[in-house]
């Protein structure tokens, strides 16, 4: 399995940031790579997604089961084609009532080799660039961190 970790200190609290990586319908609206997302079904913290991903020229369609604990963590995971495996773990950790360190983690592989390689560096390019498209998101969203 493919692994990205990364790890960032925002100038917003862990509630803001839980709501805004939570809100899967709107990740097409700041995710270039994010074609579709609509929640099909939710019971309690959990919900089940249908998406539409693209880059370049490639596009796929998959499901998969969102489940978190508001404020603390958000895991994403899929075995739907293209994916072996898909694994996305988001923790928020408050540092301060409006500073908190996010925790990014992906694991994924997919069930062809063909796929792994038409994707894999486009994949990880776009999973590279995640963090600072929800940061510039929060900015849209919530304000400048030094005007709060």
């Amino acid at each position: 399995m493919r692994h990205y970790a990364a790890e960032r200190v925002l100038l917003y609290t862990a509630g803001e940031l839980y709501d805004l990586v939570a809100d899967v319908e709107r990740y097409p609206e700041f995710l270039p790579w994010w074609l579709g997302a609509r929640v099909r079904r939710r019971d309690g913290d959990t919900r089940q997604v249908d998406q539409l991903l693209g880059l370049g020229p490639l596009r796929w369609r998959f499901s998969s089961t969102a489940a978190g604990r508001r404020p603390d963590w958000l895991r994403i995971t899929s075995d739907a084609r293209p994916f072996r495996r898909l694994d996305i773990r988001w923790d928020f950790e408050a540092e301060s009532e409006v500073r908190c360190t996010v925790k990014f983690q992906t694991r994924y592989a997919f069930r062809s080799a063909l796929w792994d390689r038409l994707f894999h560096s486009m994949l990880d390019e776009a999973i590279g660039k995640t963090l600072d498209a929800f940061g510039d998101r929060a900015q849209r969203l919530y304000g400048l961190p030094q005007a709060r």
